[in-house]
């Protein structure tokens, strides 16, 4: 992570609703471009590959792609909305 995000994300911290909010701002304009895999998602809440999978199998984290063999990508919209629902947080670098 270079200076600049570190910068940002320390910065969107201290507004009211910290990350989450900016993220709920922003998702709509990005959403499209960026995705995550599971592995990208288990390292941003920092938890096991297992635990995503049972969170997708819950119905708490719902793919916005599913690639051929079942594997599941993610968008920052779907990771808002996935922290609305289960009330967990990205984990801070």
């Amino acid at each position: 992570m270079n200076a600049t995000t570190i910068a940002l994300l320390n910065l969107a911290d201290a507004l009211p609703g910290g990350r989450a909010a900016i993220l709920e701002d922003i998702a709509p304009l990005i959403s499209d471009k960026v995705f995550f895999s599971p592995e990208a998602v288990a390292k941003r809440y920092d938890v096991s590959l297992s635990c995503v999978k049972t969170w997708r199998a819950k119905g708490l984290l719902i793919p916005s792609m599913k690639i051929p063999g079942g594997t599941a990508r993610y968008t920052l919209s779907d990771l808002a909305d996935f922290e609305k629902r289960a009330g967990k947080e990205a984990v801070k670098e």
